[in-house]
């Protein structure tokens, strides 16, 4: 299938806040296809954004991109993220060994995101059930990875922000291409991706000084508008029924202190998810991550 160039130069550098007229930019923009002459001679080949249906394509132009010191993004559907799963292993590797010359500098992580995902049963719901590429990303060392579910649009904004200027890192962001519910401001917002992980009082029935009954907790976009909406059905159908609902936007939090450096110190897990009561993760990826945090309670 043939891709399309986005017939613009690059900037000289990536701002960290992006001017109003950049959302629109995609509609005001000349694009040519892809030429085999466009291929020739890597002085032509200064274009600001590239679509092409191939993805160890697009990782390995994120990658070039990346270690050229200038910083990328690559969306793409969640199945299909799997593609560039041992691509992206020895980028770490390559990444790691890079960092321990003398004179190899810092460079912007890669950033993926994993959109269009099995939570979400559109059209094409069945053939795009595969949140694999989490376990992936999760399996590489924490100094090196990090997987974020911003819950909604401020907090994934917060989050790209982030890791735009964080360096070295494997970072995933795992969102919605869909319209999705707004639960926070952008200051409340940057405060719950600041911690990554945090009380959602608003939905939350709770009595002051009183633990809860149960715990539901949210990782991901549309399981947490499922995890809200099942306190909600709560307090209809059992109102004496005292429910702590928990938003996690970074996943590491919820790993053993030895384990990851965002990680949750044991008095901050307990503080927040109680030492006894009973916790209902609805979790966007396999379930096997949650189960670590039996350890921790």
């Amino acid at each position: 299938m043939p891709g399309q160039f986005i017939d613009r130069p690059n900037p000289p550098a990536l701002p960290s806040t992006l001017p109003e007229e950049t959302l629109d930019l995609a509609a005001k923009i000349e694009r040519k296809p892809i030429e085999e002459d466009d291929l020739k001679s890597l002085k032509d080949f200064q274009r600001a954004a590239c679509y092409i249906a191939g993805e160890h394509c697009c990782q390995g132009f994120m990658q070039g991109y990346t270690l050229t010191g200038r910083t990328a993004l690559f969306p793409s559907y969640e199945s299909f993220l799997g593609i560039v799963h041992t691509m992206m292993v020895q980028y770490c590797k390559f990444s790691k060994l890079a960092r321990q010359t003398g004179w190899r500098r810092d460079i912007s992580s890669i950033n993926s995101i994993e959109t269009s995902t099995w939570a979400r049963q559109e059209h094409n719901g069945f053939s795009h059930q595969n949140p694999s590429f989490i376990g992936a990303v999760l399996n590489i060392k924490g100094e090196a990875s990090r997987d974020y579910l911003p819950p909604d649009a401020n907090c994934f904004l917060s989050t790209v922000d982030h890791c735009l200027k964080s360096k070295n890192f494997v970072n995933l962001m795992i969102g919605s291409k869909q319209p999705t519910a707004a639960y926070l401001s952008a200051d409340e917002a940057a405060e719950h991706c600041r911690r990554g992980a945090s009380i959602w009082n608003f939905t939350s029935n709770e009595q002051d000084g009183q633990k809860p009954d149960v715990i539901l907790a949210g990782i991901g976009v549309e399981v947490t508008f499922e995890t809200v909406k099942a306190a909600h059905l709560l307090r209809e159908l059992a109102p004496s029924l005292s429910v702590r609902v928990i938003n996690v936007t970074d996943l590491m939090v919820l790993a053993l202190e030895s384990r990851h450096p965002h990680a949750q110190t044991h008095s901050e897990f307990v503080e927040m998810f109680t030492e006894d009561r009973p916790i209902c993760f609805n979790y966007h990826g396999y379930a096997w991550w949650p189960i670590l945090v039996n350890e921790q309670s």
